[in-house]
């Protein structure tokens, strides 16, 4: 058989032992596209038993060119119908990636945990934040433009997003409000002023409460993977550009920011779908009492030219 060719399918069939003595076997060589394999072909036969699958998780570090990361994105997209195995995605030195290509991690179905980091842009000119100004490559924009796609981030658990100071908004929190399974958000900066009340919902997005802050941040928070109620194997995979020679890094300005952790209100989050739903109506209504009162309008001006006509006759 061609291994290059296999899936999980193939290997189903197997009794269990022999499946986790393959796992082993190829443990000193496992590639992504034999784990994905194999972690599929386990999961899928516990389940039938309602065992433990005990995958051990599979960690990726690797430092990648920003044009590469579509092709890595497809790479880690789960074949067709199958969602068995979950990714945990780190992308360090968001800066330096385009933002068209960073839109694509919203198709990801096994991502559950995204963490980005955006260290801003060096500058030579005065700034309030020393030799750094943000890139605004991690902004509401991108948030909003995740969300504005089809049924964007389906198994996203936990998002934390890593900027300089004015990139991020409240509203990011409502775009966020789309991603349908997220639970949590960690943000490093507050997002509004005055500062957030910890336990009490935020006016403008009632939907979110801020549950704790942190004066030194403690980026794996979002890490948690069992705290999200997760059971699939899972993969962890850092990606960053290559660093380049006299490259400084911005840690000691993150770690004077306070860290916020946002939890979410599904009844809030039903409340504000309740709301659309019988204010659509009523936009309707207007819009067509509207064009009905242009109709008459109209109507009003052609039978005054008529009879303006028979008047002149």
């Amino acid at each position: 058989m061609n291994v290059a060719r296999m899936t999980a399918e193939h290997l189903v069939p197997l009794p269990e032992p022999r499946l986790r003595q393959l796992f082993k076997l190829m443990d000193p060589i496992m590639t992504f596209v034999h784990w994905q394999v194999l972690a599929d072909a386990v999961y899928i036969n516990t389940s039938k038993t309602d065992s433990p699958h005990n995958v051990k998780p599979f960690q990726w570090k690797e430092e990648i060119d920003p044009e590469d990361l579509p092709k890595l994105i497809q790479t880690m997209q789960p074949s067709s119908g199958s969602i068995h195995f979950l990714t945990i995605l780190d992308i360090k030195n968001t800066e330096k990636f385009n933002t068209r290509d960073l839109l694509l991690l919203s198709d990801l179905r096994s991502l559950v945990i995204l963490r980005m980091e955006d260290n801003g842009l060096t500058t030579t000119s005065p700034s309030e934040f020393g030799c750094y100004r943000p890139s605004m490559n991690l902004n509401d924009t991108l948030i909003r433009g995740w969300s504005e796609k089809h049924h964007p981030f389906p198994s996203l658990r936990s998002l934390t997003l890593i900027t300089m100071p004015g990139s991020l908004s409240a509203h990011m929190l409502r775009y966020a409000s789309k991603f349908p399974n997220l639970q949590v958000v960690h943000v490093n900066s507050p997002l509004t002023n005055p500062r957030p009340t910890i336990g009490q919902p935020l006016s403008e997005t009632p939907a979110w409460t801020p549950e704790e802050r942190r004066s030194r941040p403690c980026w794996d928070a979002s890490r948690k993977y069992d705290d999200l109620g997760l059971d699939n194997p899972h993969i962890t995979i850092t990606v960053q550009p290559p660093v380049q020679p006299g490259q400084v890094d911005n840690k000691s300005l993150f770690r004077s920011l306070s860290e916020w952790r946002f939890a979410r209100n599904w009844n809030m989050d039903a409340q504000d779908d309740v709301s659309r739903e019988k204010s659509a109506p009523s936009a309707t209504r207007q819009k067509r009492k509207a064009e009905s009162t242009t109709v008459r309008s109209k109507n009003k001006r052609k039978i005054g030219d008529l009879l303006g006509s028979f008047g002149g006759a």
